[in-house]
């Protein structure tokens, strides 16, 4: 759409002082092709945008500008994205201007995705520049996604494969498959033999068979023959549905620190060489809790590839192999 179907910004800042002296709930629609979009009193002397939606989103913001709230409606929901100071139209009209442009050709399908890529924005514009992730930190997230690709191509994870990633929300393994297998996925150099195992739980299965999953990948020079993580994600997030699951991918970026709007990582390429997969089970090389003494914990070792080999599988199953754990 062009700006001049979205009303100025002087319209915002004036609409959001004569609506500060209405009832909340008082608002005024705002143009969009195929949303309705409305810019209202919330109360509380605050402001913000309204927009309607068929099904319930998920959303959250650490922009200290605005916050996103969810409600129920009788023929839906509603995203309202209201100011979170009161009084702060000066600030925040640029930004409610912003979203309503981008907004304005959005449909039902592409409404959160916008909502985010401008709270992404205006978090980068104005937030403190937050430092790239260490060389290390980069290979093993992409180590995760390139396996999060591979379950998301055989469909292991059925109708939800971005919940079965949990590495990121802090569980002891990388990714749990409902009804398959737990995956504990391991990134390390091309030529390297060892594999470091951070503590006693990463190896260890309780309730489900458990896989190791060995990503072998380097940062190259040339980036012609490697690939960007931001080049990884959007791969990602083209095989995704339109159900919510681009919104929580990228919360769980968040949450590993990966700052997909940072343009400096499109100049870092990493290049995979393989991934190897191997069933974590009896006589497998590994420490678990009940191999330590009362009084230890957090036991850092490494393990070498090639005693692994007895239990490498040419990839992931569709169904958990064994039950020998």
């Amino acid at each position: 759409m062009n700006d001049f179907e979205t009303p100025p910004l002087d319209w915002f800042v004036v609409q959001a002082e004569e609506l500060r002296s209405k009832s909340a709930g008082v608002g005024k629609r705002v143009h969009a092709e195929f949303l309705d979009l409305r810019f209202q009193n919330f109360g509380s002397n605050r402001v913000g945008l309204r927009i309607a939606l068929d099904t319930r989103p998920r959303i959250a913001t650490t922009l200290q500008l605005v916050r996103c709230d969810v409600r129920r409606v009788s023929d839906g929901w509603v995203l309202d994205v209201v100011e979170r100071e009161q009084g702060a139209s000066e600030q925040a009209a640029p930004f409610f201007r912003d979203l309503a442009r981008r907004l304005g050709q959005a449909n039902q399908e592409t409404a959160l995705v916008h909502v985010e890529s401008t709270l992404g924005a205006w978090r980068t514009a104005f937030a403190a520049r937050r430092d790239l992730l260490s060389d290390e930190e980069m290979i093993g997230l992409f180590g995760e996604l390139e396996v999060l690709g591979v379950i998301l191509d055989r469909g292991l994870a059925g109708s939800e494969p971005i919940p079965s990633w949990t590495g990121p929300g802090g569980s002891d393994h990388d990714f749990t498959l409902p009804g398959l297998y737990q995956i504990e996925c391991k990134a390390t150099a091309p030529h390297s033999e060892k594999l470091h195992i951070s503590n006693e739980d990463q190896l260890e299965s309780k309730d489900m068979s458990l896989y190791l999953a060995c990503v072998r990948a380097a940062i190259v020079q040339d980036a012609r023959s490697g690939t960007t993580l931001p080049e990884v994600v959007h791969q990602i997030e083209s095989k995704l549905r339109d159900d919510g699951s681009v919104q929580l991918f990228h919360q769980k970026l968040d949450a590993v620190h990966f700052d997909r709007l940072d343009r400096r990582y499109e100049d870092v390429a990493i290049e995979l060489t393989s991934i190897d997969y191997y069933e974590v089970r009896d006589g497998a090389p590994r420490i678990v809790p009940g191999d330590l003494h009362a009084g230890v914990s957090r036991v850092k070792y490494q393990i070498r590839t090639n005693d692994l080999a007895p239990y490498k599988v040419p990839e992931l199953p569709h169904a958990s192999i064994s039950k020998r754990m």
